[in-house]
């Protein structure tokens, strides 16, 4: 019995002027140039990389986030500025020195870190605060 392969379609960089076409089975159709086409194989690895590397910096907060259970009400991580915002409300009304610097340790070995290099990533901690003052960090244009 003889196998049917598919034949491979090449789209090669220095076709500048190549058009192609993709129909997809809703049977929307998408004409692109080569380059484009290109361009859009590569951000679809990106984007499988950083779903990779955003699963293992959710595990590292919530790590995080358990060890300093005891003096945080409440942690959000959020889309702000072109970067991951991770916003850690304290329990205390008052400056806590020893988690600010924990955060800022981890800030820096999450940036540092040369297998999360899709991830920016921001931190900030508040001190207790009402519902809308965390809101206007969170929300777009907040802040």
């Amino acid at each position: 019995m003889a196998i049917k392969t598919q034949p491979i379609i090449q789209l090669h960089h220095e076709n500048t002027h190549g058009k192609v076409l993709v129909e997809t089975d809703e049977q929307d159709r998408f004409v692109l140039t080569v380059s484009a086409a290109i361009e859009a194989c590569q951000a679809y690895g990106k984007v499988n990389e950083f779903n990779q590397q955003f699963k293992e910096l959710s595990a590292r907060l919530s790590n995080w986030i358990g060890e300093h259970a005891t003096d945080i009400s409440q942690a959000y991580l959020t889309v702000r500025d072109a970067s991951i915002l991770f916003l850690v409300v304290q329990r205390a009304e008052s400056f806590h020195q020893g988690l600010v610097d924990s955060l800022a340790d981890l800030d820096v070995g999450i940036a540092q870190d040369e297998a999360l290099y899709l991830i920016r990533l921001n931190v900030l901690a508040l001190p207790r605060a009402s519902e809308p003052s965390i809101e206007s960090f969170l929300v777009h244009g907040g802040a």
